[in-house]
C-alpha cells in the first residue's frame, strides 16, 4: 500500500503522530497478511487519520502480482475499493466494504484473481 493522491491542505492540520503516518504511508509499505492489512485499515489509528470524508488515495497490490493494483478509499465508516483497471473480479468498478469482515472477504477474492490472471 501506498498513498497515491493526497489534499496537501489537509496534511497542514494534522498533529504531529499524524503526520508521521503520513510520511510512513507515503513510502511502499507492506502487511503480511489480508488479515494484517485489514487490522490496520480498521484501526483507531488509521481512522482518525482518515476522519470523515475521503482525502487520500491510497493504491495497494500484491506482491506477485504488483502490475494488478486496486486504488483504495477511507473515511470512518466506510472503505471504498475502486478497480481502476476493471479487471471485472467484483461486480462492479466500485466497492463499498462497511466491515473488516467484508474488506477480508473482497481482498482475499481480488488477490485470487489477480493470482490466476498473471499465469
Amino acid at each position: 500500500m501506498v498513498i497515491q493522491s493526497i489534499d496537501d491542505a489537509r496534511v497542514e492540520q494534522l498533529n504531529e503522530q499524524q503526520r508521521s503516518l503520513i510520511r510512513t504511508l507515503s513510502m511502499l509499505c507492506s502487511f503480511r497478511s489480508v488479515d494484517d492489512f485489514c487490522s490496520f485499515i480498521w484501526s483507531e489509528k488509521f481512522l482518525a487519520l482518515v476522519g470523515n470524508e475521503i482525502w487520500i488515495t491510497f493504491e495497494i497490490g500484491s506482491y506477485h502480482s504488483h502490475e494488478y493494483t486496486l486504488k483504495l478509499q477511507a473515511c470512518l465508516n466506510s472503505i471504498t475499493l475502486i478497480d481502476s483497471l476493471d479487471l471485472g473480479c467484483f461486480k462492479s468498478k466500485v466497492l463499498v466494504c462497511r466491515s473488516p469482515e467484508l474488506l477480508n472477504n473482497k481482498l482475499n477474492q481480488w488477490l485470487e484473481f489477480v493470482s490466476k490472471a498473471s499465469h
